[in-house]
């Protein structure tokens, strides 16, 4: 059943008929984001209004994230202009920022001026990748050091693991600390 009233569809997930991360199964994806809203807001009592108000199609983001209900604004501001040499950009470019830590831009062209006077920045994409930090709550030195090895010991282990939870990532490397 196919339906574009979210309202109806809030209701049924308040109701237990539909869970929240069905609701593309039964309309489009913004749609599915505005009775998400609606049922938060009903459990809530919050006010998700201003999320609602975002200017890319919701489809747009379903790789990037699961049950969406809009998306936020966060203040953004402009460094540079800055002088680069890369491989992916060249020449003078204004870099936005989007941040809520009041200064950081100033501090941030402080820094640029730095470059500038330097005549500007050759940069490269070396390492490419993505990190993750689990952490092991140990009662003392002796057990981190028993559970460093144990990690060491069982990396294929490990890895087999973290790889049968997703079908875009593998396990390279594990450094323990």
């Amino acid at each position: 059943m196919t339906t574009t009233d979210p309202e109806a569809l809030a209701d049924r997930v308040q109701d237990g008929d539909l869970r929240i991360h069905e609701l593309e199964e039964h309309t489009d994806a913004d749609t599915a984001a505005e009775a998400r809203r609606l049922f938060v807001e009903r459990e809530t009592g919050t006010d998700l209004s201003t999320t609602g108000d975002y200017a890319f199609p919701a489809e747009q983001a379903d790789s990037a994230v699961e049950n969406m209900i809009g998306a936020a604004q966060i203040p953004m501001g402009v460094v540079g202009p800055v002088d680069v040499s890369g491989s992916a950009a060249n020449g003078e470019h204004y870099l936005p920022m989007a941040t809520t830590e009041g200064a950081l831009l100033a501090s941030v062209n402080r820094g640029l001026s730095v470059i500038r006077s330097a005549d500007g920045a050759d940069a490269r994409v070396t390492k490419n990748g993505m990190t993750r930090a689990p952490v092991f709550r140990v009662e003392g030195v002796a057990e981190a050091a028993e559970t460093v090895e144990w990690v060491d010991d069982n990396v294929d282990a490990l890895r087999e693991a973290a790889e049968s939870t997703t079908s875009h990532g593998e396990l390279l490397a594990v450094d323990t600390y």
